[in-house]
């Protein structure tokens, strides 16, 4: 063999390689997704899971979308002073073999701008964008908040982002 033909056989080999890495998903696992339902007329919807990071290296969460909201956002509850804010967040990162809970009263997202309404039992397509292009795509049920161990007073029905 040739050093050009070496050469172009390692070239396409790489290229192959790199195009399956950003195809990929990132190595994560995505448990218990799900919506809080609210009243029809609400603007916005809090959506919760966890993510587990199944790989030896930091994996971050960029953001979200979804065919039923206008946008999709990262958020963090912070009590200060006795009252409770949301947070816009940029980047959420999984360190490596750990799990992060989305959940009521902490990290969420925040669906915003419904574009048809939902109903308790339906599922909320949510595609979650990673670092490096990758996405994962999770079903989210739409359940009532008091289906699902939501503490009290964190229902986000009355935002109005």
């Amino acid at each position: 063999m040739t050093i050009r033909l070496a050469l172009l056989v390692v070239g396409a080999a790489v290229l192959g390689i790199a195009a399956d890495a950003l195809g990929a998903d990132p190595p994560v696992r995505v448990e218990d997704p799900w919506v809080a339902d609210a009243p029809p007329v609400a603007r916005v919807r809090a959506g919760y899971l966890t993510i587990e990071n199944l790989s030896g290296s930091e994996q971050v969460l960029l953001g979200a979308q979804s065919p039923l909201f206008d946008r999709v956002e990262i958020h963090r509850t912070e009590v200060r002073d006795g009252i409770a804010r949301m947070t816009a967040v940029e980047r959420l990162p999984i360190p490596p073999g750990q799990k992060v809970a989305l959940e009521p009263g902490g990290y969420h997202l925040m669906l915003l701008e419904p574009r048809a309404p939902l109903t308790p039992g339906g599922v909320v397509p949510i595609t979650l964008e990673w670092a490096g292009g990758q996405r994962v795509e999770v079903q989210a049920p739409v359940r009532s908040p008091t289906d699902s161990q939501a503490p009290p007073g964190h229902d986000h029905s009355h935002h109005q982002h």
